[in-house]
């Protein structure tokens, strides 16, 4: 099957969905009906003390975001659908993310002196203008066997722990592909094949093009309250079309410095997921291993090959005639051995998949001991970036208790505790403990205004093997969601 989609040729993808356009121009004589859905937050952050080794690494910051989502029902059965996103971050880290604005986007931002008093942060009168931008703008063609979905859409899978559109009312990030899929539902089994193409160069030739096969086949049983899923993704580029970073700490690690050429990536990733669902429980897992090659060529001059793992565990209950949720996320996600240059290991969950608040969210000590700093770039001083941290290079458990005290409040308490898998400092692999105690008010089903205390303390792993000393982290969080 493998074989067979990889030969697909591109031109022939086009000629489909072109045909497509037609089919529904045709049948679509009507007006339209044009529906606004959307979400507006605001969040405020107060971290001490991230750095972990020392007393500095303070942060203080705002976010606001705006989504806003257009459906326009074109006929029967047509819908084209879309997103903008308005009020986003000025911080190229931060980019095509939905982290949001941060209060405070001044005029000036260059820290130069500014070239007039009206363009100056101390001197003018107002803020920054933001731009919108449009991440998802596609259209599903629905009939009695199943949709046909074209365009760029968002992309999700199980427990969201390594695909994730990004739908929580506090998520920051988000997966899309501009694809072409076809979701054929069978009564309780719902086949998918899709193709996406994640970037076009030219057109005269497909060696430099980036392309990506998948199929999801999902079983959901709403009488024996089973879900049941698998996803096979296949990720393929030419060597003029593989921009795959390398380093002596990422891919391409071990002794010496990694080539500068690129050959053909061939990346296979599948993920398994198991829900269960009763009247007083809910049990989740989901994993998922990938292995291919990168096509990059290390220091040591081996051809880099990918073999990772990740599993998560999400199970709660909830019995009747109580007011209290019990709760355990457990897992892993495989951790890259630096010194071997010929593999790459490393294995990252979605950084939507929260697990603590600050553990595996925040930039926390001095040193990359997850091993991120490949994708997120280098530890920054003071840790002042928000929210790159992905759960990589660790196991994990994290209990919780939700308390409900009538239908508008209730009250979480979580601890989390994990460890490295991976040494990469020369230290301890203890990640310490975190306790996250929040308040969530609900006055409607559309609006969550949630507050949240956060104690981190590190484990000996950030005392970097040299016994140096370490400080607690405390986080002080409040934020509103409003959903329309």
């Amino acid at each position: 099957m493998r074989d067979f989609l990889t030969t697909i040729r591109p031109s022939v993808v086009k000629v489909v969905v072109g045909l497509g356009f037609c089919v529904s121009a045709i049948s679509s004589a009507d007006a339209g009906d044009l529906e606004w859905s959307g979400l507006y937050r605001v969040e405020a952050y107060a971290i001490s003390a991230s750095e972990v080794n020392s007393s500095s690494g303070n942060k203080d910051y705002g976010l606001h975001h705006l989504i806003l989502r257009p459906k326009i029902v074109a006929s029967d059965g047509i819908d084209i659908i879309g997103r903008f996103d308005i009020i986003n971050s000025s911080d190229s880290t931060l980019a095509n993310s939905q982290v949001g604005g941060f209060f405070g986007d001044g005029l000036n931002n260059s820290g130069s002196t500014a070239s007039t008093g009206d363009q100056s942060n101390t001197l003018g009168e107002k803020q920054a203008a933001e731009e919108l931008e449009i991440t998802q703008l596609y259209m599903t063609y629905t009939h009695e066997f199943g949709s046909l979905i074209v365009g760029r859409a968002p992309l999700h899978f199980g427990l969201g722990m390594t695909h994730n559109a990004g739908d929580g009312e506090f998520d920051h990030w988000y997966d899309t592909r501009d694809l072409l899929a076809y979701k054929l539902v069978l009564g309780n089994l719902t086949v998918t094949p899709m193709y996406a193409k994640l970037v076009e160069n030219s057109l005269s030739k497909n060696i430099d093009d980036v392309n990506e096969y998948s199929v999801q086949l999902i079983y959901d049983n709403p009488d024996s309250d089973l879900a049941m899923g698998v996803m096979y993704q296949a990720r393929r580029s030419g060597s003029q079309g593989n921009d795959t970073p390398a380093s002596d700490t990422g891919i391409g690690g071990g002794s010496g410095t990694p080539s500068a050429s690129r050959e053909a990536i061939e990346v296979d990733q599948f993920n398994l997921h198991i829900e269960r669902r009763g009247e007083e429980f809910r049990v989740g897992i989901e994993g998922a291993f990938a292995d291919g090659k990168y096509g990059v060529i290390s220091g040591d001059g081996a051809d880099v090959t990918f073999g990772g793992s990740g599993v998560a565990l999400e199970a709660e209950y909830f019995p009747k005639n109580s007011s209290y949720t019990w709760g355990l996320n457990a897992g892993y996600a495989q951790g890259d051995d630096a010194s071997s240059g010929g593999e790459f290991e490393g294995f990252l969950f979605d950084r939507n998949y929260d697990v603590a608040t600050l553990l595996f969210n925040h930039e926390l000590g001095s040193q990359d001991l997850l091993g991120t700093a490949f994708f997120r770039g280098d530890q920054q001083s003071s840790n002042s970036r928000v929210d790159v941290e992905a759960i990589t290079n660790a196991y994990y458990v994290s209990p919780y208790v939700t308390v409900k005290w009538s239908d508008k409040w209730n009250t979480r308490v979580r601890i989390v505790t994990g460890s490295l898998i991976e040494d990469r400092v020369g230290g301890d692999t203890d990640l310490g403990y975190e306790v996250d105690v929040s308040l969530t008010y609900k006055p409607t089903d559309r609006i969550t205004w949630h507050n949240e205390v956060a104690y981190f303390m590190p484990g000996s792993a950030f005392e970097l093997g040299t016994g140096e000393s370490t400080n607690t982290v405390l986080g002080l969080i409040t934020k509103v969601a409003i959903s329309f």
